[in-house]
């Protein structure tokens, strides 16, 4: 629970924005309301009052108001509340239990939120000094991930089967093609083919994410080179949606010996980031670099504010950072979760490091660099 206020039964607005209850969920209506007028209006306490709109809403203190509700006490003043009353008979609630609700919150005392985020912080914070700490709490956050995975194994079945439709197709209208030639030759087919490609990876990673212990093991020799451009074309097709310029950068003739399905996962989660927060026609880079031993490889791309204490959390399972969430809704903060948990295991030591300053170009984007190492084999 990533906020102690999801515990009070109703939902609530403070400093912009919406938490869901314990009960009812954030209206809709709220969420989408463009001025946000009664969180403008002065908070007197214990007094039930009614926007425009013919919701309910209270102040539980300065800073905090429960709205979403439809308080049946006097509903015949306005008729848009009789109306929501009707249609949305879940939300009716009796002033006398929203002054409860208010009282048993305010009896817990001031500055109940502020010293539970501070707590909340203060460990998170610890993160940055102690590796241990990532692993023990990446842990407990990769349990709420398992009943997705079960979930997935059905759905899995189905892409596949249309997978297997998508390239029985690419190879009747072009025999003698290599697969990822003829699906780039043929956009409509292309699109299913590349599609499944991708919906298959995202769910390979919740298996490693349920047991990091099979990236250990079953190990096979391959080149590095081959891999890493593999899922790069995989990902071009999707990066070619939002004119998204990818570039290779180095030779890489070397070969290592890994579990290469984790390897491939970690790969397609840093792509699967780069792509989702690249703006539409900037331009991306993977780039290897090879020493004696190892090989860096680094993806440059321009992607949301990372703060400082964000940047190890954003490898913690379901965390995504503040700036990432206002730029895309969607995620679920598993895929570099899964690429982290395995880079720890074997060693790849996953990090990313961010320019300080904002792109001339882009606003609100910086120039951010995930980078891994491989270990080299003779």
């Amino acid at each position: 629970m990533s906020n102690i206020w999801n515990l009070f039964p109703f939902p609530t607005l403070s400093e912009g924005q919406f938490t869901d209850g314990a009960l009812l969920p954030v209206h809709s209506q709220c969420a989408e309301c463009p001025t946000r007028a009664c969180a403008q209006t002065d908070p007197m306490r214990e007094e039930i009052r009614r926007c425009r709109y013919g919701i309910s809403f209270a102040f539980v203190d300065d800073s905090r108001l429960v709205n979403g509700i439809i308080v049946t006490d006097d509903l015949s003043v306005s008729s848009r509340a009789r109306k929501h009353a009707r249609k949305e008979p879940q939300r009716r609630v009796a002033a006398s239990q929203l002054q409860h609700a208010i009282a048993r919150a305010s009896s817990l005392g001031a500055g109940i939120t502020t010293e539970f985020n501070a707590v909340k912080e203060e460990l998170l914070d610890r993160l940055e000094r102690s590796p241990e700490m990532h692993a023990i709490i990446s842990e407990q956050l990769r349990k709420g991930f398992e009943e997705n995975l079960q979930q997935s194994h059905d759905f899995l079945q189905l892409v596949q089967l249309v997978r297997g439709y998508a390239e029985d197709l690419l190879l009747e209208k072009r025999p003698g093609m290599s697969l990822p030639d003829a699906a780039d030759s043929l956009p409509a087919e292309g699109a299913i083919y590349y599609s499944t490609q991708l919906m298959e990876l995202k769910i390979d990673s919740l298996k490693f994410m349920n047991e990091i212990n099979r990236a250990v093991g079953h190990e096979t020799r391959f080149q590095i080179h081959p891999l890493v451009v593999k899922y790069a074309r995989i990902y071009k097709w999707q990066a070619d949606q939002k004119a998204l310029r990818f570039h290779v950068e180095g030779a890489c003739y070397a070969s290592c010996v890994y579990n290469n399905e984790a390897i491939g996962t970690v790969i397609q989660g840093v792509l699967d980031n780069l792509i989702k927060y690249s703006p539409a026609g900037s331009e991306a880079w993977i780039r290897f670099d090879e020493t004696e031993n190892e090989v860096q490889l680094s993806f440059s791309s321009l992607g949301p504010r990372i703060e400082a204490s964000e940047t190890q959390k954003i490898f913690l399972p379901g965390f995504r950072a503040d700036a990432a969430r206002r730029v895309e809704m969607t995620g679920q903060g598993i895929g570099l979760a899964s690429a982290r948990q395995i880079s720890d295991v074997l060693g790849l030591r996953l990090g990313v490091q961010q320019a300080a300053q904002e792109d001339k170009k882009y606003r609100d984007r910086y120039r951010t660099e995930f980078s891994l190492w491989l270990t080299k084999t003779d």
